[in-house]
């Protein structure tokens, strides 16, 4: 069994043109991590983030999260105003599962980092593998001992409810849903606001609780 994480084994991090040929933009870093099992060094799991520097120059944040890819766009444009702040209506205490978060202004000074997606094949479930692989990308994120504030926006893979209609398509998506929210809270995630995003500090050193 091998990865790209930069974890134990025979791993690396696959980052900027080599994850997104399109990718040439310095502030930008598209990390693309992998785990392969069998004979056939088949592919088990994926998981893709993006990294977005802020810069000192705060005029640019709007630009350079749009410029980025799709994900850091909408964290754009759900959260933040043009100059990269928690918009108003999010920075009140909310009561949520797991308890309430009173984000505040902890997610407008950092480096973003934004989770697009996380796959793992279903016979390697419950192991560990999507824990480890986004362990890894944390540590390559935060490789130049940057703080990071970390965001996700849950939902069901197509590839789990393609194949049902109806009623028992919405059952198998909410259920999906549970299981992906379930797992971010597990590693520390909570919820912005009444938002769909979750989000996380995470330090060189480790995840900064909220």
């Amino acid at each position: 069994m091998s990865s790209t994480l930069e974890t134990a084994g025979n791993q690396r991090a696959a980052t900027n043109s080599e994850a997104n040929p399109s990718s040439n933009l310095p502030y930008v870093k598209s990390i693309t991590a992998e785990l392969n099992a069998g004979v056939s060094d088949a592919v088990i799991a994926t998981c893709t983030a993006h990294l977005v520097e802020r810069g000192d120059d705060r005029s640019y944040f709007e630009q350079r999260m749009k410029a980025a890819a799709d994900a850091t766009t909408e964290l754009a444009t759900d959260l933040f105003t043009s100059h990269g702040r928690l918009l108003a209506e999010h920075r009140s205490p909310t009561a949520a599962p797991y308890g309430t978060v009173d984000w505040g202004e902890a997610l407008d000074s950092d480096d973003v980092l934004v989770f697009e997606h996380i796959k793992v094949a279903k016979a390697h479930r419950r192991k560990g593998v999507a824990k480890n692989l986004v362990g890894g990308i944390f540590d390559r994120a935060a490789s130049d001992g940057v703080q990071l504030s970390v965001f996700v926006a849950p939902g069901a893979l197509e590839s789990e409810y393609g194949d049902y209609t109806g009623e028992e398509r919405k059952r198998v998506i909410a259920e999906q849903l549970d299981i992906c929210v379930q797992f971010w809270h597990s590693l520390g995630f909570r919820r912005v606001a009444q938002t769909n995003w979750l989000a996380l500090k995470v330090t060189p050193g480790g995840v900064e609780a909220e």
